[in-house]
């Protein structure tokens, strides 16, 4: 399982269902990135990055009774409380105890190996305003990055306390915008950034049944510090595309839905060590309860 499987295409959280609902499907994405335990693991310089493809599955649900809500939050499982404004839990994160980052990425000339991230905090989402017309809400999320075994200098060590807000709009009932900002601050400077981002979206119900969703983000990410080993500050241009077509009750069938993702991510950084792509396709059927 990859990080990117639950985040496809929750960019607009406006856009998450207010039903009860499991959703599973399967697809296939291609990944470029350094720092992830699938990339090269014997690398000979720092602007050697390969590719690697896979399948992936795609699971999101939300289950809520009365005031009690559990749900899929990106990667995250959520349990929490929720009311017609707030929503507000901890959530665990679904990777946890699995190999997916190096002890020491910039390694060079050598094997690399792998160790256990976990990812676990809290949410806060409130609504502003919501009618006919026009929607906000604010999110807060604070989430603790764990690495298991950081063997990297200190000034680059990963363990981290990271905090977002994002502000989510809607207008009318097709229009969608959002700004987030991010501090993420890393026990090493080095690791240390802040992301701030902008995100737009339309909607457009084709007919009763069919509707295609169209997302695209925008944002700045800059680190805090020189980076002591590739001699560079680190800053980067972020985008991600994303389109999602929803089929309601396909086949006279009550209920259901069919659901296809398309969507491209880019992190274009001042040194290609920072560099990340990812392209992911996604089929999956949902259950309404």
């Amino acid at each position: 399982m990859k990080k990117i499987i639950l985040s496809a295409i929750m960019a607009v959280p406006l856009l998450a269902q207010s039903s009860n609902f499991f959703e599973i499907g399967l697809g296939t994405q291609k990944t470029t990135d350094s720092f992830h335990a699938d990339s090269t693991q014997n690398n000979a310089n720092y602007n050697e990055t390969d590719s690697f493809n896979n399948g992936i599955p795609y699971i999101q649900f939300q289950y809520s009774y009365k005031n009690f809500i559990t749900k899929t939050f990106k990667e995250n499982i959520l349990f929490g409380y929720t009311n017609d404004k707030l929503t507000a839990g901890l959530f665990i994160n679904m990777l946890n105890g699995k190999d997916t980052a190096w002890t020491n990425p910039y390694s060079l000339n050598t094997s690399k190996e792998k160790t256990k991230v976990s990812k676990n905090g809290l949410l806060v989402d409130y609504s502003l305003v919501k009618n006919a017309n026009y929607a906000s809400k604010i999110t807060y999320i604070y989430t603790k990055h764990d690495i298991d075994n950081d063997t990297t200098v200190s000034a680059l060590q990963r363990d981290a306390n990271d905090h977002k807000i994002i502000i989510d709009n809607r207008y009318k009932s097709n229009i969608l915008y959002n700004f987030s900002y991010n501090i993420h601050d890393a026990n090493g400077e080095e690791s240390s950034f802040k992301k701030y981002g902008l995100g737009i979206g339309y909607i457009h119900n084709v007919d009763k049944t069919l509707k295609v969703v169209l997302l695209a983000n925008i944002g700045k990410t800059s680190y805090d510090a020189t980076n002591s080993i590739l001699n560079e500050k680190i800053d980067s241009t972020n985008t991600k595309f994303t389109v999602a077509t929803t089929w309601k009750n396909p086949f006279n069938m009550q209920d259901k839905y069919l659901k296809l993702i398309l969507q491209n991510e880019n992190e274009d950084a001042n040194h290609d060590f920072y560099d990340k792509e990812q392209q992911l396709a996604i089929v999956s059927m949902g259950f309404k309860f």
